[in-house]
């Protein structure tokens, strides 16, 4: 499905999960090791906002379950304290989720393939903007060197870079099979 497609079907796709009076029932099971006691909340991300659909204070040793419904398949945050949070791309049944607080990026996921298309992809999105950040690192150091040649060559690398990325992106919300998680891709790319 090409990028543009995605965006012109998203409203109308909106408008009839509005009107489907069906719900799919989802639990999120959560155990991440090291993390403190804590409220943690299981939101939607709407288009302009998000919706806190459940609460829960975790246990002594990181655990919590919260449960929501969806019409179809969307993309949900798990908001904790110290800004931290995992993005999921739920439908229904039990998803757990298991990680380390202290590297709360490197998740597990099981039991909704979407949600582990979703990691993957974020996996690759982090590591890229690591070396972009990396890269921006070594342009300013040449930059405050004064050594031009070696600058536009590092300069044209990071273009390339860029150029790479944003094809990756745009194959992931082609070839996806989950459109929340397309729909999130396009949404990187603006």
């Amino acid at each position: 499905m090409q990028i543009k497609q995605i965006r012109f079907l998203l409203l109308p796709l909106l408008f009839l999960a509005a009107c489907t009076g069906s719900e799919n029932k989802f639990t999120v099971s959560g155990n991440i090791s090291n993390m403190p006691e804590q409220w943690v909340y299981l939101e939607e991300m709407n288009i302009n906002d998000l919706v806190i659909l459940d609460s829960v204070k975790s246990d002594k040793k990181g655990s919590f379950d919260l449960n929501g419904k969806a019409p179809e398949t969307g993309l949900y945050r798990l908001r904790f304290e110290q800004g931290k949070f995992v993005l999921l791309s739920i439908d229904k049944g039990t998803v757990k989720l298991t990680a380390d607080w202290n590297e709360l990026e490197n998740y597990k996921v099981a039991g909704s393939p979407s949600s582990e298309s979703l990691r993957g992809f974020l996996g690759i999105v982090r590591n890229t903007m690591r070396d972009f950040q990396t890269m921006g690192i070594v342009i300013d150091s040449m930059t405050a060197r004064g050594n031009d040649s070696m600058l536009a060559s590092a300069q044209a690398d990071m273009k390339n870079m860029n150029v790479e990325f944003t094809r990756y992106i745009e194959q992931y919300a082609d070839t996806t099979q989950y459109l929340p998680n397309a729909l999130f891709a396009v949404q990187m790319l603006n």
